[in-house]
């Protein structure tokens, strides 16, 4: 049974949620505590132009979870379509996040996220990884 893509977007991107590896942050040593979502992330925006043509593409985003929890600077680092590099980072943009602490203090902090564009069962994708960067 195929799943719209739009409940996949949000389901890869719950799954993240889950499963982020969180090694280390661009201030010296590591986060006491993590970024994470601040509630339900947004859905990326599928572009329709891919989705007519049944293409996939997974982006790789690299930002900052500034302090007050909103995202900046973003740019796609690792794509094949730029349509889909342009929806991704968008939609890192438009998420909250609830910033990482460092000594009790809410810090600034670059990280890289996948965001997927698949059309593909929920079911056959694999466990989805983000991490923060040194």
């Amino acid at each position: 049974m195929k799943t719209h893509p739009a409940v996949a977007f949000l389901s890869s991107l719950a799954a993240l949620l889950v499963a982020f590896a969180f090694v280390g942050c661009q201030q010296a040593g590591t986060l006491d505590v993590p970024p994470k979502f601040d509630g339900n992330p947004p859905l990326p925006i599928y572009p329709e132009d891919m989705k007519n043509k049944g293409l996939t593409d997974t982006v790789v985003v690299q930002f900052v979870v500034n302090k007050d929890g909103s995202a900046s600077q973003a740019q796609a680092i690792q794509f094949r379509y730029p349509e889909a590099a342009k929806a991704a980072v968008d939609t890192i943009l438009r998420t909250h996040f609830i910033p990482g602490m460092k000594n009790g203090m809410a810090v600034n902090c670059t990280m890289r996220l996948p965001v997927y564009f698949n059309l593909e069962d929920v079911e056959e994708q694999p466990p989805r990884q983000g991490n923060v960067v040194r």
